[in-house]
């Protein structure tokens, strides 16, 4: 009560730091007691983490709830990355990391991880298993790698993927091929690193379901070993092989590649050094409905046409007369800087009667101004082509002709330019400089049924936008003009 006025006066009490410390605690605890995460079901939260797209991600979400710790082990995706190893994003591959290596101590960082493994394998109990990711460094047990496999397989695994990170040059690993005879149920197969396989010619049946198979930088022990492994595989759908050829490795003459299954093949046969063996390469797959080559050691094609045969992504310069004769079906074909650049050298030498009659859609790449006039008379052997993309603009910055580009008037259209050509995409490295206006200007002047045309450069000035659509009548072209770093 105030004494001069006689007012009763009420104050609201302070509470104390110490007070407010253990209000917040109090908060803290309700909370705890009410996570209704660590309420839901098992099932359904396992069904909620597997979303997750890295199963990695999902591993580290136990940190969340003491709950969850065990969770993760139960996902239908287990991933496992030894220590001492980096991801390079840009190469997409796992290399060993010597400095981190040197700063930890090795044993008891590499027990406790496969203590993790033994531990995770074993809580499942049998529970099936979607997909098993393993990453191994040089210095894997292969007794507990084996016994991972044994378990992982008796989990009705679908999809396997095992990498051997790259350490030293020299290494490489003996990879046992019986721990996977029983693999009913394996719908994908991945093997990427210096395994080294040595597969027997067998009459049974491997993998009776598998449909994806991606065999990166292995080494074959025998000549056949390739051919038994693919003839194992009857309902194979799609093959990505990539091999490096190098003094050292298996040098096999010969490539095949027989499946009456498959529908998409992506073959890379790289030369690491300029002493390799050139080798022949055998298609025989008469359902093939994609394949991609990047060839730099082939001397010989053989390959079985194939009717269904939609799409191909060529990348070599070697034997392309004879590949060609056996993709006259495509719809679909893209043709990069170096197999252009090859096929310019062959330019008398192409058969006037290899034709593409299917072709619609033509992706190229031009190394310079000098190649135009092989562009476009190249263009004569699809005459119902509708879409070309230029993906690597139209010539190079430092490679100027003005002699070729003061001649293109003077140059023949091809006749699908003509009739048939409704959209044009440039992609340009560059600036658009003047002689790849006038290259522009020829085919604007000359697509008759031309609907749009699209330049994606890093740099376009307003003289040359301009210029560009005084040649574009809005009427008919749609013109998209985009400027983009020269990295996008």
């Amino acid at each position: 009560m105030n004494a001069r006025s006689g007012k009763v006066v009420s104050k609201r009490p302070k509470h104390s730091s110490t007070a407010a410390a253990t209000h917040n605690k109090n908060l803290i605890k309700n909370e705890e007691k009410e996570d209704i995460f660590s309420k839901l079901p098992d099932e359904l939260f396992t069904n909620i983490i597997s979303l997750i797209p890295d199963a990695r991600d999902a591993k580290r979400t136990c940190i969340l709830s003491k709950r969850w710790n065990y969770i993760w082990e139960f996902l239908p995706i287990l991933c496992f990355v030894m220590p001492f190893l980096r991801y390079n994003k840009q190469e997409n591959e796992f290399y060993y990391d010597f400095t981190r290596c040197n700063l930890l101590p090795n044993e008891q960082v590499l027990q406790k991880f496969n203590d993790s493994v033994d531990k995770a394998l074993a809580l499942r109990n049998s529970k099936p298993i979607q997909k098993f990711f393993l990453c191994l460094s040089k210095d894997f047990d292969y007794s507990r790698v084996l016994n991972w496999l044994r378990i992982v397989i008796s989990c009705l695994v679908q999809q396997l993927e095992l990498i051997l990170a790259a350490s030293t040059s020299g290494y490489c690993v003996r990879f046992y091929w019986g721990i996977l005879k029983n693999c009913d149920n394996l719908i994908e197969l991945t093997l990427n690193g210096k395994f080294v396989l040595d597969v027997p010619e067998s009459n049974g049946v491997l993998f009776p379901s598998l449909k994806k198979l991606i065999l990166m930088y292995i080494i074959y022990s025998g000549e056949n070993t390739f051919v038994n492994v693919i003839s194992q595989c009857p309902v194979l759908e799609e093959l990505i092989v990539k091999k490096l050829y190098y003094q050292g490795n298996d040098l096999i003459e010969t490539f095949k590649v027989s499946s009456a299954s498959l529908k998409s093949l992506s073959l890379s046969l790289i030369d690491y050094d300029s002493q390799v063996m050139v080798h022949d390469v055998f298609i025989d797959a008469p359902n093939l409905e994609y394949i991609y080559m990047l060839d730099e050691v082939t001397s010989e094609y053989h390959m079985t046409e194939s009717l269904s045969l939609v799409e191909a992504h060529i990348d070599t310069s070697r034997r392309l007369l004879e590949l060609f004769t056996s993709l006259s079906s495509i719809k679909k074909l893209t043709l990069t800087r170096q197999t252009i650049r090859a096929l310019n050298t062959i330019h008398s030498s192409i058969n006037v009667e290899l034709l593409f009659p299917n072709l619609v859609k033509l992706l190229i790449g031009i190394s310079g101004s000098w190649e135009w006039d092989f562009v476009l008379d190249f263009l004569n052997h699809m005459p119902y082509l509708k879409h070309i993309p230029f993906t690597d603009g139209l010539l190079c910055a430092d490679q100027i002709y003005l002699q070729e580009c003061n001649q293109l008037e003077e140059t023949p259209p091809p006749s699908c330019l003509l009739s048939n050509v409704k959209e044009i995409v440039i992609l340009n490295l560059d600036a658009i400089l003047w002689e790849e206006f006038a290259f522009i200007k020829y085919l604007l002047n000359n697509a008759n049924k031309l609907e749009t045309l699209k330049i994606i450069a890093p740099d376009i000035s307003p003289k040359r936008r301009a210029e560009i659509f005084s040649l574009v009548d809005p009427n008919f072209v749609v013109l998209n003009l985009f400027e983009a770093s020269p990295s996008s």
